[in-house]
């Protein structure tokens, strides 16, 4: 399923997307939401929308 960025808006979703180059694997999926996890209760409690790419370093906000 894809998410087009004006349903993300008409909606108000509140997402965060995994991004990388990388071809994970379940671990190494679950190694950037663990790494990451308190940055992302943080952002979750902003009302939406929003979508960030989630990666090992750290959180990024994409424009909507």
């Amino acid at each position: 399923m894809t998410l087009r960025k004006p349903n993300a808006v008409a909606y108000g979703a509140r997402m965060f997307a995994i991004t990388s180059d990388e071809n994970l694997d379940n671990w190494g999926l679950l190694e950037i939401v663990v790494s990451q996890w308190r940055r992302m209760e943080a952002v979750a409690e902003q009302p939406g929308p929003y979508i960030y790419s989630l990666t090992r370093t750290g959180l990024h906000k994409i424009k909507l």
